[in-house]
């Protein structure tokens, strides 16, 4: 008797229920895609357009933005430099209480402030796109995102400062929150 030769397997079907994804229509072309999020703040909570950037680490807010929120840049925040298309810049870091995307809140959203973004409100970097798994169907100008455990390193990094010191033959790791927020599972 021959065997057959092995059939390929078809993809697992994907669950389109509500729970597990968002769909997002967006404005704009490929390159430049508008969405229509939520910004929340300890005071005021505001819908805004924002441009979906694969290309940002950080999720940027615009200084309007950050006065429509009612959030004022604490004279302490930290400070990063960021690559940008217009060269080398300095930045302040915020924390907003949360971003929504549809039904899908991210919360503690480390956020650069935009002095030099024009007409824009903000982008929505990688920390905040990398809690999904994203399709894009440029036909129907939308944005699927499926929520997945990402790593928020992208959020603490600049908020956490850590130490080592070294005890007769082991280490012990000593690590600082300057966030206004609990952070735990760093180590």
């Amino acid at each position: 008797a021959t065997e057959a030769p092995p059939q390929a397997l078809p993809p697992p079907p994907i669950d389109h229920s509500a729970e597990d994804l968002v769909v997002l229509p967006y404005e704009g072309t490929a390159r430049s895609m508008l969405l229509t999020v939520s910004l929340e703040s300890e005071r005021v909570v505001l819908d805004t357009e924002m441009v979906f950037d694969t290309g940002a680490t950080l999720t940027t807010v615009s200084p309007r933005l950050l006065e429509a929120l009612e959030i004022d840049i604490p004279d302490d925040a930290p400070t990063i430099q960021l690559q940008t298309a217009n060269g080398v810049r300095s930045s302040p870091l915020l924390l907003l209480d949360r971003l929504w995307l549809g039904g899908f809140a991210v919360e503690g959203v480390s956020v650069s402030v935009c002095d030099n973004c024009g007409d824009l409100n903000g982008l929505i970097g990688l920390n905040v796109s990398s809690m999904f798994r994203i399709e894009v169907a440029q036909q129907a100008r939308e944005l699927t995102f499926h929520p997945e455990d990402g790593d928020r390193h992208l959020d603490i990094a600049h908020w956490v400062s850590m130490s080592l010191t070294r005890s007769g033959d082991g280490l012990s790791v000593t690590a600082t929150n300057r966030s206004p927020r609990t952070i735990s599972g760093v180590l």
